[in-house]
């Protein structure tokens, strides 16, 4: 909780909650961007008009944006056996990691490590491969040294 949320739940006791939720991602001008992969993934999920992300996420979206429809297609597929098989895990008791692990290579030679790990995040936060397919349907209307803003198309 930030001193700015702090003071309001302190001054509004009652409606505090509320001002905080409203104001969660704009605080006296600052802005709050998604800065974790996990956090993208959930908000992917809600389909919002609009995205501010990190820098940091946003270099990554960038990847996954770029590559060509074949090679995306290679990638979603061996992210999608990593992410079942992550979503899979608590089931099979963690035999189900030594086929992410072995799955990954394909998406790692096309994505890197950092961009799959990412994607595989994203993913399982957002329930699933699909979220990946949604991510694609944004595109970058704002870049700024600390973070970028999305826009769906």
């Amino acid at each position: 909780m930030s001193v700015s949320q702090l003071y309001v739940s302190t001054l509004f006791p009652f409606y505090g909650f509320m001002l905080i939720y409203s104001y969660s991602f704009k605080i006296g001008g600052v802005s709050m961007a998604i800065d974790s992969a996990k956090d993208l993934g959930k908000e992917l999920k809600k389909e919002p008009s609009t995205i501010e992300v990190s820098i940091e996420i946003g270099k990554i979206i960038i990847k996954l944006k770029g590559i060509g429809k074949v090679a995306w297609l290679v990638a979603v597929g061996a992210i999608g056996v990593a992410v079942m098989a992550v979503l899979a895990t608590p089931a099979t008791g963690g035999t189900s990691s030594i086929v992410a692990a072995a799955a990954a290579p394909a998406a790692v030679s096309i994505l890197g490590v950092s961009a799959t790990t990412a994607a595989i995040s994203i993913a399982v936060a957002g329930g699933g491969i699909a979220v990946l397919n949604k991510l694609r349907n944004y595109e970058i209307v704002e870049k700024h040294a600390t973070y970028m803003v999305l826009k769906r198309k």
